[in-house]
């Protein structure tokens, strides 16, 4: 651990601006020209660009002379020589490459002596990359550079795990995936050449990239000689697809490596090319561990996930020896989600009929820019091939400043349900109870069943309304898509709460919706023309589009059907919350006075969950225990990292304790949430210490009496 701390506790790693790249290779475009314009061959002329500039840069850097440095791509399927002559014919000769990267290569040695960091290289080529390829085009490829402070945790992590298990020391390591090095590097730099190090790609120019970046460091690092280095470059970094088993030589690969470690390519399964997928598909039918769930047969379908657990799975397949150890970066709902059930089913079963099983979880999901504008949720899965999942596993929750991760805190991951096969996990704390499949309901929230998603409707802009007005007997609606206002009963309209009217104990506005009916389902089309004809002709004149609403459920019942009604819709007390995104925020619901339309209990939108309750004091209770901070750290670990981030599953599987009117604690929680409610939304900082005082105080108690068994 002192080394973990000591590695995340230096100086703050290199920052060489976008403006010192783009100069340099501004320079160099200008002189070759269109050589990088837009036509059918637009990739490969960009990354021939991309490998020529950076064969430029290594001369200047004091590497060799430009003949000689190509010989690094000589068995690599593009022609670094086009580029190179291509340039020479419009005269742009050798003194002229050097000039338009010595900007480049001043600030990689101000950089360099400033930080003493081994990754500025590394930093500099990939923001070259990010320069000259789209977003678009990186997202297709699976390119998203780990920062080099990322690759020092992984590999301190990957020698960690390893020293508590393995029969004999860490003596090869491969990156499956090697993209430009920066694992490379972190492994060179803590090892030296005594380890072998080794790292293939899929990638021409991440390869060229990846022997140019170990070229530099070897040399500069370590004092090689640049011919030797060369050799050892060449012989390191291999082009390879490790998901198809083939290097150049057409010959399937030997799991020989101690450790494998790297960040997997998260390429959306909508961006692989349907051959690709076939292909995939076909491995399939002898490797029945790859896709024996229907997580994982989904995302081969199409699904919205990615290429990244095959890749994991695979590359263990090919490369890891039994009693290895992986080091991985994935998403981390591949946990937690039903997506990655085939990646923890192999905990049981996995390649070469081996049980993979994980040994730790690093979770970095509220490190939000590890890799710049990225949103994803990141986990450094630690596994051992040969060894079954052993739970509850380790998992630790990290933070991320100014380029420094920290620890923050570690809970464990235990399967919802151990008897399924590929069970979705569940992030407890320390010492929570861990019962066997038999007790899975006693894991459940007490108030898991009341757990009711809000109003579906699909035709927010006929049901929905931004204002009204009382005319007597009726009021004026004015349509949210627009149009003429509408005179309707005020019976069938309600308060309609969506997520941004929810805070912290306290609800900020509504809207309003008509509801022409009590339940899903309910055909009372007769009784609401009688009743209320003119909402009922309102819905009349606008059948066709409730009629084109798509949603099967829309088909029961009257043309106006809606879903989530029911009981529980009109039930007196509800806490509501939001289910998209994160938003841990919760509110008591009960009737609203309404200056349009009297005093209505508010309806919840589809986006937004609600839970009924008894009573008052048991709904103010499990609002504030909701709110306090402790048990929002809960539902970080339990949120699945979806749209619907707080859905029904997630909240099911809190652990908290029910509302008992007999203990006092519980009843001043009840009593200090509803106070806090009624300051308002500006107050949170007047309540926040009080509220999680009481709460931390009632979850203290509540372990203590249960707790877990030996």
């Amino acid at each position: 651990m002192a080394g973990l701390v000591a590695a995340m506790g230096a100086d703050d790693p290199p920052r060489v601006s976008l403006g010192d790249v783009f100069s340099s290779f501004e320079a160099w475009t200008n002189m070759v020209g269109a050589f990088v314009g837009p036509d059918r061959e637009r990739q490969y002329r960009q990354e021939i660009a991309v490998a020529c500039w950076a064969t430029s840069l290594m001369e200047g850097l004091g590497l060799g002379r430009q003949k000689t440095l190509v010989r690094l791509g000589v068995d690599l399927p593009f022609d670094l020589k086009v580029g190179l002559e291509w340039a020479q014919d419009r005269g742009v000769g050798p003194g002229e490459w050097l000039a338009s990267v010595q900007s480049s290569v001043d600030a990689i040695d101000r950089a360099e002596e400033r930080s003493g960091s081994w990754f500025v290289v590394t930093e500099f080529l990939t923001r070259l990359y990010e320069l000259v390829f789209e977003r678009s085009d990186r997202q297709t490829t699976g390119t998203f550079h780990t920062p080099g402070f990322l690759a020092d945790m992984v590999v301190d992590r990957l020698v960690s795990v390893s020293d508590l298990g393995l029969a004999r020391p860490i003596r090869s390591v491969l990156d499956p995936g090697c993209g430009f090095g920066v694992f490379l590097v972190s492994l060179l730099q803590r090892f030296g050449t005594d380890l072998d190090i080794q790292g293939r790609d899929v990638s021409p120019l991440a390869v060229y990239l990846s022997r140019l970046v170990l070229l530099e460091r070897l040399v500069r690092g370590f004092g090689w000689s640049v011919s030797s280095a060369q050799q050892w470059v060449m012989r390191a970094v291999r082009i390879e697809d490790v998901i198809v088993g083939l290097g150049p030589e057409g010959k399937s690969v030997d799991p020989c490596f101690d450790a494998l470690v790297g960040n997997p390519p998260w390429v959306p399964w909508d961006r692989v090319s349907a051959a690709y997928r076939r292909r995939i598909r076909a491995m399939g039918q002898s490797r029945p561990y790859l896709f024996s769930e229907t997580g994982f047969s989904a995302m081969t379908g199409g699904a919205s996930d990615d290429l990244s657990s095959v890749f994991v799975a695979l590359s263990v397949e090919r490369h890891l020896r039994r009693s290895g150890v992986m080091a991985f970066l994935v998403k981390q709902t591949l946990f937690t989600n039903e997506t990655g059930s085939a990646l923890r089913a192999l905990g049981r079963q996995g390649p070469r009929c081996l049980p993979l099983g994980v040994v730790g979880v690093e979770d970095l999901s509220d490190c939000h820019s590890l890799f710049g504008s990225g949103g994803q949720q990141t986990a450094l899965m630690l596994a051992r091939l040969g060894h079954p999942a052993a739970f509850p596993v380790p998992w630790r929750i990290w933070t991320l400043s100014k380029a420094h991760l920290r620890p923050d805190q570690t809970v464990q991951a235990v399967p919802i349900n151990p008897k399924e096969h590929g069970s979705t996990w569940q992030v407890v704390p320390m010492g929570s109870f861990v019962g066997n499949a038999d007790e899975a309901d006693h894991r459940r929230w007490a108030y898991a069943d009341r757990v009711r998603h809000g109003l579906k409707h699909d035709a927010e802009g006929l049901l929905v309304f931004d204002a009204l007005e009382r005319r007597k007997d009726v009021v004026v609606a004015q349509p949210k898509g627009g149009g003429e206002a509408v005179l309707l009963e005020p019976d069938c309209i309600f308060p309609y709460v969506k997520p941004r009217h929810i805070g912290a104990l306290t609800l900020k506005g509504w809207r309003y919706v008509l509801v022409p009916q009590l339940r899903t389902g309910e055909d009372n089309e007769e009784e609401l023309a009688e009743r209320f004809p003119r909402t009922y002709e309102y819905l009349r004149r606008n059948r066709a589009r409730l009629d084109a609403r798509k949603s099967k459920v829309f088909r029961i019942g009257p043309f106006y059907n809606m879903f989530g009604l029911g009981p529980y819709t009109w039930n007196r007390y509800r806490v509501a919350w939001s289910g998209l995104g994160f938003r841990p925020l919760f509110v008591v619901l009960s009737e609203l006075d309404d200056e349009w339309i009297g005093r209505k209990p508010p309806l919840v939108d589809g986006g937004c969950y609600s839970l009924a309750l008894d009573s008052e004091q048991e709904a103010w209770y499990v609002a504030g225990l909701l709110n306090s901070t402790p048990i929002k750290r809960r539902l970080r670990l339990l949120a699945s990292g979806s749209k619907r981030a707080l859905g029904k599953k997630a909240i099911s599987r809190l652990d908290a304790p029910a509302f008992d009117p007999d203990r006092s604690d519980m009843r001043h929680l009840s009593d200090f949430a509803h106070q806090a409610g009624q300051q308002g939304s500006g107050s949170e900082e007047d309540w926040r210490d009080e509220l999680d005082r009481i709460a931390s105080d009632i979850l203290a108690k509540s372990a203590r009496a249960v707790r877990p068994r030996p």
